[in-house]
């Protein structure tokens, strides 16, 4: 399953049209639903700001309430100091400016795509005082996102709409609308990647076998089973061959010992590039 977030109609509706999505009705945020790539597919539309993101995450994931690992695609405009309107860029950092917090987003499936670092911001930056591209929801995206995905699963692809030489006062609807539209292959082709990937998942985070057995080995906490989960999760995406059982050390171990042994399995997988 996948679901793309957009903060703007203009931004949605070239990705509604390539995907053929339908409407869902009315709710409290304008949604779509369809298929990608043999996935099931859902669009929300935030609205702009970092508050509206995030509500529309948890709105789009209570609404569609099936079976399956999900993955998140946030698309949209921003700005950049010098990039040239139009170029395409995936987030490696999400930054909330006001409340100096950072995530960093795994590439390891989308690593062909050129990546930069993404702010959020509360109002629109004109001024780019650094090379990170520039937006108001991101920050607001992805840390909900993250809560009901693997961290391979949840990205931020953004296309630059204005630079220092090519203002944002300048920027029509028409205009956003265009950058998106003559961009859809790039986003088809990530989020197409990203379903893929969740479909291969095919349990539960929390009644995978892997994570079942190694319950049963050793006392975890709540929050080690929650990590546990979100590991072995990680393992299924990034190395669906490999059974992560096969990275753990023999003879008795204790739940602490388990995750970071899964931890350094999984830094030591090889990284992956699609396809050109």
């Amino acid at each position: 399953m996948i679901f793309l977030h957009t903060a703007l109609a203009e931004e949605a509706r070239p990705l509604i049209a390539r995907f053929e999505l339908r409407t869902h009705g009315p709710g409290l945020f304008p949604l779509y639903r369809g298929e990608l790539a043999g996935a099931a597919a859902w669009l929300v539309i935030a609205g702009v700001g970092k508050v509206r993101a995030a509500a529309a995450v948890a709105y789009a994931h209570a609404v569609a309430d099936a079976p399956g690992a999900r993955a998140w695609l946030n698309v949209g405009v921003a700005g950049h100091a010098d990039l040239e309107p139009g170029s395409v860029r995936l987030a490696h950092t999400v930054c909330d400016r006001a409340a100096a917090r950072r995530w960093y987003p795994s590439l390891s499936l989308l690593g062909a795509t050129p990546a930069c670092a993404l702010t959020s911001v509360d109002a629109p930056e004109t001024g780019f005082p650094d090379q990170s591209l520039y937006d108001m929801e991101a920050a607001g995206f992805y840390p909900i996102a993250l809560a009901s995905a693997s961290a391979e699963l949840v990205h931020c692809l953004k296309i630059v709409s204005d630079n220092r030489a090519n203002p944002a006062s300048q920027l029509t609807g028409a205009g956003i609308e265009q950058r998106v539209s003559d961009n859809a292959g790039a986003v088809a082709d990530c989020a197409a990647t990203l379903a893929g990937a969740a479909a291969r998942l095919p349990h539960p985070a929390s009644s995978d076998p892997a994570v079942v057995q190694l319950l049963g080995s050793a006392r975890f906490s709540a929050t080690q089973r929650v990590r546990l989960a979100r590991l072995v999760q990680r393992w299924r995406v990034l190395a669906p061959e490999r059974d992560p059982l096969h990275a753990l050390p023999s003879g008795p171990r204790g739940s602490r010992e388990l995750l970071l042994a899964l931890e350094a399995g999984l830094r030591a997988l090889p990284v992956r590039f699609p396809a050109p």
